[in-house]
């Protein structure tokens, strides 16, 4: 699960995650879990056709349940690392942090990775 500030390269670095993992050998997805930026599920589409990586989106929708539901969509069709990338934060405040532990309790990702300020 990616983490981070606004503007801090979540998105980006999901990409490059994936890239890594497929030239490893993993069957990565990337999942837009990012609902409060317009252009962010696009971005991620975006760069998962340009890696050959499936990307899991689900518009309009709860980015609790859209993490849920990629889960179980890569366990279906044996995708072996799913990429979580979370809307950015302008600041650390308790509604959006919210919504990262639900995604954390519901999830339970292997890794929790925050991406470093801009």
């Amino acid at each position: 699960m990616l983490c981070g500030l606004q503007g801090s390269g979540k998105t980006t670095t999901a990409g490059k995650l994936a890239l890594t993992l497929k030239e490893r050998g993993r069957k990565p997805l990337l999942v837009a879990a990012d609902l409060q930026r317009p252009a962010a599920v696009d971005q991620l589409k975006v760069l998962g056709e340009q890696l050959a990586v499936p990307v899991y989106s689900e518009v309009p929708g709860n980015p609790v349940t859209v993490c849920r539901n990629a889960i179980d969509y890569a366990k279906k069709h044996l995708l072996d690392t799913v990429v979580l990338d979370t809307a950015g934060r302008l600041h650390v405040d308790e509604m959006p942090m919210d919504e990262l532990r639900q995604i954390d309790k519901v999830c339970k990702p292997d890794q929790v990775s925050s991406s470093p300020t801009p």
